[in-house]
């Protein structure tokens, strides 16, 4: 058959497609329960706020913010420990906090996270 013979069907050639978004992992809390305790007390005093709480080393409050301003405030810190905020874990955050070099970040859950915390260590209410 020659190559321009009509007849035979058309297959197209198999393509690899890249999926759109990264997968989303699923979150495991890395936090024993006596270690998380006093980080989940921090987030029951919050919950319903929609505020963001920045401790110290010895979770004592450094400074309250509401949650739309957790970004700004975050990169213009210093020095921050842990993160505690009545709302959701986004990666964004993730990795800012671990950047600025906080050790833990508590949240009531996670969205939708497509890396896993190396050093940060996550709390989560779910």
């Amino acid at each position: 058959p020659s190559p321009l013979d009509l007849d035979q069907q058309y297959v197209p050639a198999p393509t690899a497609v890249a999926p759109l978004h990264a997968p989303k992992i699923t979150p495991k809390a890395n936090v024993a329960a006596e270690e998380a305790a006093p980080l989940k007390g921090i987030l029951k005093e919050l919950e319903g706020s929609l505020r963001a709480r920045f401790l110290d080393e010895s979770l004592k409050p450094v400074s309250e913010v509401p949650i739309r301003d957790i970004m700004k405030t975050l990169t213009d810190s210093h020095k921050v420990h842990a993160i505690v905020l009545d709302g959701i874990v986004t990666q964004r955050l993730l990795d800012l906090a671990e950047e600025k070099g906080a050790k833990y970040l508590v949240g009531i859950r996670a969205g939708n996270l497509t890396r896993p915390a190396v050093k940060i260590k996550l709390v989560l209410a779910e």
